[in-house]
C-alpha cells in the first residue's frame, strides 16, 4: 500500500511538472452537486454489473483463462488484515489511481482529443490490474470515470465514485465471507434493485452527455499518439503481464 501510494503520487507530481500541468487544474470542478454524485454512484452499480456479464462471457469463450488470479479474498479472521485492506481499497487506491489515470494520464492524452484520452486512460487503468476479470470491470468503470471527470473538469467526481464502488465491493465481500444465507439474499436483492436504478440513470446520463466528438484534425493526432513509444510500451508491458497472469498454462510454460 505504501509503495503504491508513494510511487503513484511521485509519478503524478513529477509528470504534471514535466507536462507543465498545474495541480490546481485537476480540481477546477464545474456543475457538481450532491445529487449528481449520488446518481453517479448508483450508475456505478449498473456499470459493475455490465462488467460482470462481460467477464462471464469471456470466461465461457476462453475456457483456459483464470478469471480469479489476483482477486482472492482477504483473510477476514485477522483484524489487521481487515483494517489495512479496507484502508487500501476504500481510500488509498481510489485517490492514488485517480491522480494517476484520470489525472496525469487523462489530462495529457486529452491534448490529442478528449475521446482518445478517455478510451486510452481506461485501457491503461484496466490493464494495470493485471488480470482479465479486473481488466474488464476496470475498463468499463474507467470509461465512466473519465467521462464524468471531463464533464466536470475535475478528478473529484471519479475519486468519490471510485471510493464508493470499492467500499461497496469490500462490504459485499465481507458479507459473503459471513456465509449467511439471509444476508447474502438481501444483499443480492439490493444489488439488483440498484443495478436497475443505475440502468435508468445511465441511459438518462448518456442521452444528455455523449462522449466528446473527435474533430478531423484530432483524428490525425490520434494516429500520431498511437505511435508514441512510451504509450505503446506501457500498454505492451501491462498487456503481457495480464495475459501471463490469466492463462495458467502459459505462465507455467514460461516458468518451466
Amino acid at each position: 500500500m505504501l509503495v503504491l501510494m508513494t510511487c503513484s503520487i511521485l509519478v503524478f507530481l513529477i509528470g504534471s511538472k514535466v507536462s507543465k500541468i498545474k495541480i490546481g487544474s485537476y480540481f477546477q470542478t464545474k456543475d457538481l452537486t450532491f445529487m449528481t454524485i449520488v446518481s453517479y454512484c448508483i450508475i456505478s452499480f449498473f456499470v459493475r454489473y455490465v462488467g460482470g456479464i462481460a467477464g462471464t462471457a469471456f470466461e465461457m469463450i476462453f475456457s483456459g483463462v483464470d478469471m480469479t488470479v489476483g482477486t482472492e479474498m482477504m483473510n477476514y479472521q485477522n483484524p489487521k488484515t481487515i483494517a489495512v485492506t479496507a484502508v487500501y481499497a476504500c481510500f488509498v487506491a481510489p485517490v492514488t489511481e485517480e491522480l494517476m489515470y484520470r489525472g496525469f494520464v487523462l489530462k495529457n492524452l486529452s491534448r490529442v482529443s478528449q475521446r482518445f484520452g478517455i478510451i486510452m486512460s481506461a485501457l491503461l487503468f484496466g490493464l494495470m490490474h493485471g488480470n482479465i476479470a479486473q481488466f474488464i470491470f476496470a475498463f468499463f468503470m474507467g470509461i465512466f470515470f473519465a467521462h464524468i471527470d471531463v464533464k466536470h473538469n475535475s478528478i473529484l467526481p471519479s475519486m468519490i465514485v471510485h471510493a464508493f464502488a470499492n467500499t461497496v465491493s469490500t462490504v459485499i465481500s465481507y458479507s459473503g465471507a459471513l456465509d449467511n444465507v439471509v444476508a447474502a439474499g438481501l444483499t443480492g436483492f439490493a444489488m439488483m434493485a440498484l443495478c436497475a436504478a443505475g440502468l435508468v440513470l445511465f441511459v438518462k446520463f448518456y442521452k444528455k452527455n455523449r462522449l466528446p466528438f473527435t474533430m478531423p484534425h484530432q483524428k490525425l493526432r490520434n494516429g500520431t499518439a498511437v505511435s508514441s513509444v512510451m504509450l505503446m510500451l506501457s500498454i505492451a508491458v501491462y498487456a503481457i503481464i495480464t495475459v501471463i497472469n490469466s492463462f495458467p498454462s502459459l505462465s507455467n510454460a514460461l516458468s518451466g
